[in-house]
């Protein structure tokens, strides 16, 4: 049975890894986040609009605009998998000694990746979507004062969306390095192999994240510029631990037979 690495070693390998390939992981996560930040621009424009016009006018804001703008906080989410898949072919390239070059962030979109990406990342919108907007919409519906109920339902309704959302959360997050690793698959298979990559294994992957999370709220305090040498530093850990479940165990199985068997 193989000896498992604990979270430090992974994320201090991850750096070591890292170590002159900072540029072009930085400009391909800078370049995703700036076309994601101008498609959604263009979707709450119309919005940003029509309240300037209700603060002149004295009328109410169009609805029009506002489902727009939902339509494109869902766009906006599926191409963040698009970019996903690209910056795992970054880390991927630099874990296996490769070249890595800042443009490769589009391989998501190429014919090949084409729509097995659209299909996870579409995937991964519906999940959040359906899971997680019943505690937010709880959460707009402040009553204007303290409300103990109002409060426990929003903490409980988060909650059950979250338990739901983090277990397949994690399996679509393994099904986007098998993308990458086998081209081969169908949608259907990556889905059910990175089940079995994963399976077992999805308490220590969520630590390994959570463990993170005290470094982004010291970023937060840097004006988020410490994010620009964070973000790879947590991507290039995930990606190591997947690598590391895909290694032949003792009985030369990678976890990826291992499962697929079963």
């Amino acid at each position: 049975m193989n000896q498992h690495a604990k979270r430090n070693e992974l994320k201090d390998s991850a750096k070591d890894r890292l170590r002159g390939k900072y540029g072009d992981l930085i400009l391909g996560a800078f370049l995703s986040f700036l076309i994601l930040l101008c498609v959604l621009f263009i979707f709450t424009l119309p919005l940003i609009l029509s309240i300037l016009t209700a603060t002149v006018t004295g009328g109410s804001y169009s609805m029009t605009s506002i489902r727009f703008l939902q339509a494109g906080l869902l766009i906006t989410m599926i191409l963040s998998g698009f970019f996903k898949t690209g910056l795992n072919w970054l880390y991927l390239s630099i874990a296996c000694g490769q070249r890595c070059y800042f443009g490769d962030i589009f391989i998501g979109f190429h014919r090949e990746n084409l729509w097995k990406t659209l299909f996870l990342s579409t995937l991964r919108t519906l999940l959040c979507t359906a899971v997680l907007l019943p505690g937010f919409i709880q959460a707009f519906h402040y009553p204007g004062h303290f409300d103990f109920q109002w409060l426990i339902m929003t903490l409980a309704a988060l909650g059950a969306g979250c338990a739901v959302y983090i277990p397949l959360g994690l399996v679509l997050e393994t099904a986007f390095c098998l993308l990458l690793d086998f081209p081969d698959l169908g949608n259907t298979a990556l889905l059910r192999d990175g089940f079995f990559v994963i399976r077992g294994h999805q308490g220590r992957f969520f630590l390994l994240l959570c463990s993170f999370l005290p470094v982004y709220l010291l970023c937060i305090l840097s004006l988020g510029i410490g994010f620009l040498w964070i973000v790879p530093w947590a991507g290039m850990t995930r990606v190591l631990f997947y690598l590391e479940l895909m290694k032949p165990d003792a009985t030369g199985n990678s976890s990826l037979k291992n499962g697929s068997r079963n």
